[in-house]
């Protein structure tokens, strides 16, 4: 349910509230051994989430926005999978290790606010700049659980499986800026060529359990957020015309903390990932109304992305080196028919 709500000729306002429930049935075959019945899990998470958008137009080019807004975040489908891959006691500690999926992780939830300032100096041109944060409550982070499986024909039955759970709570908080720019007096063909470009700093912190050597949880640390980079930035140049659309666009992001590798002995480690770029074209062509061809080449580049491992003021992707992947080249070819 949404409303729009206007007061005088400059400030307006949108509020609703949507109810979402998510839920994840699971079936499947136990490895170990697999002559027992299908086993089933499932999780739900429901809830009403509000959202609210306050506007107001400082003058007819100069506008201001404030939003709040409740979401969900669904754990990744790999994180799901139920069975473990394990490794027998290698040391006579009487306990061997293992990782595996989880299948009763939950959506985590999220509350979001942000704080907008939008100028349009000319037309089909915009330079904005946004302040932001993130609560984020449920955010799937491995976890170290004591299982007991029989019947693997390993040396024990007991293991310190790492395997993800909803046991952390983040804050993602920082600020962009961006612009649009399409010059509206070039002449002749150059009409229709454009830049545009954005840049990204914020701060991110969320807990993660911590361990002691038997898989005992003692305490937590406090981590970046998996995945997201301090830093980021874009550029694109783009070209609108005779039926012709251009991009040629270059996306940077800083270096970021991937995730902990699984804990085996003095694991858990965290694996951190050198800063990544990657050039794109995408090209499109309307032959007419009816007919269009689009062509898209991704990671022109060919740039290589390097994993490391990272200790406290030490290490580097120089003396740690974890993996090394070269992203290829990707060409896509499209034809699109409307009538």
């Amino acid at each position: 349910m949404q409303t729009n709500l206007q007061f005088g000729d400059k400030f307006t306002a949108e509020a609703g509230v949507r109810y979402t429930r998510v839920e994840t049935p699971i079936e499947f075959t136990d490895l170990v051994d697999p002559a027992l019945p299908v086993t089933t899990a499932k999780s739900s998470v429901s809830d009403f989430m509000p959202s609210v958008t306050l506007r107001y137009n400082v003058t007819d080019d100069f506008h201001l926005r404030a939003n709040y807004g409740e979401t969900l975040r669904r754990p990744n489908f790999g994180d799901l999978n139920p069975n473990f891959t394990l490794v027998q006691d290698l040391t006579g500690v009487g306990y061997g290790s293992g990782t595996g999926g989880n299948p009763d992780l939950k959506s985590a939830t999220g509350k979001n606010f942000d704080l907008t300032a939008e100028w349009y100096f000319a037309e089909d041109s915009a330079v904005y700049g946004t302040l932001f944060r993130r609560e984020i409550d449920g955010l799937v982070v491995p976890f170290v659980q004591t299982l007991t499986i029989p019947g693997t024909g390993l040396n024990v039955d007991v293991f310190k499986v790492t395997r993800p759970v909803n046991a952390s709570n983040g804050v993602l908080d920082g600020f962009e800026v961006g612009f649009v720019y399409f010059p509206s007096n070039l002449p002749g063909f150059l009409n229709g060529f454009g830049v545009q470009g954005s840049l990204t700093k914020l701060n991110s912190s969320q807990n993660i359990p911590a361990f002691d050597p038997a898989g005992n949880v003692i305490g937590e640390d406090t981590s970046e957020f998996f995945g997201v980079s301090d830093f980021s930035y874009n550029l694109t140049l783009a070209y609108d015309h005779y039926g012709v659309g251009a991009r040629l666009s270059y996306v940077w992001r800083d270096d970021f903390i991937a995730r902990n590798e699984a804990r085996l002995f003095a694991n858990p480690i965290g694996i951190w990932h050198k800063p990544e770029s990657s050039l794109d074209l995408q090209l499109n062509y309307d032959f007419n109304e009816h007919f269009s061809v689009s062509f898209d080449a991704v990671n022109l580049t060919e740039d290589m992305e390097q994993s490391y491992y990272a200790f406290a003021d030490a290490g580097g992707p120089d003396m740690f080196n974890f993996g090394n992947v070269v992203i290829s080249r990707s060409f896509a070819l499209g034809v699109r028919w409307k009538y």
